[in-house]
């Protein structure tokens, strides 16, 4: 018993427990891109962005490759896909742009497609505008070619011919 008690006097007292560390979040941060069908033969496909490059693509319909992928721009598409949506002005955008949101001498064309553009933050708030592109607004049609310069349209998405 003395020798127990001794070896025990002689123990390094066990400190605080750790603290649990929460896990951390993931970012939630990314850019989508959805060009809807029209009454004609248009593109259809979306595609979401990370900010690190990664990209998964739906390509609904009149496209390359009907169907799902994935893959990678690589980090600097990021920077380059956040400048080409300043340039747009995009944060001040409303929500809808369209014949209803348009003065009315306005031409609009209403059988051509939609654009959804989207802006996720890291912690999820959405920044949305959906383009009626029967509408001139050369803002979002340079914005629109910005992006698909950025996220290969012509090679993953456009179909050949």
């Amino acid at each position: 018993v003395i020798a127990v008690v001794m070896a025990s006097g002689c123990a390094t007292p066990a400190g605080p427990e750790p603290t649990p560390q929460a896990p951390a979040l993931a970012s939630k941060a990314a850019i989508e891109l959805f060009e809807t069908t029209c009454y004609f033969s248009c593109t259809s496909y979306r595609i979401t962005v990370k900010p690190d490059g990664g990209y998964a693509l739906s390509n609904e319909k009149n496209t390359r490759q009907d169907g799902a992928s994935e893959g990678s721009f690589g980090p600097d598409v990021w920077a380059k896909a956040q400048a080409a949506f300043d340039a747009a002005r995009f944060d001040s955008l409303p929500d809808r742009i369209d014949r209803s949101t348009l003065p009315s001498t306005a031409p609009c064309i209403n059988d051509l497609p939609d654009i959804h553009f989207t802006r996720i933050a890291a912690d999820g708030a959405q920044k949305k505008t959906v383009w009626m592109t029967g509408c001139a607004q050369p803002e979002l049609g340079q914005l629109r070619d910005d992006l698909r310069n950025l996220f290969q349209y012509n090679d993953l998405v456009k179909k050949p011919g």
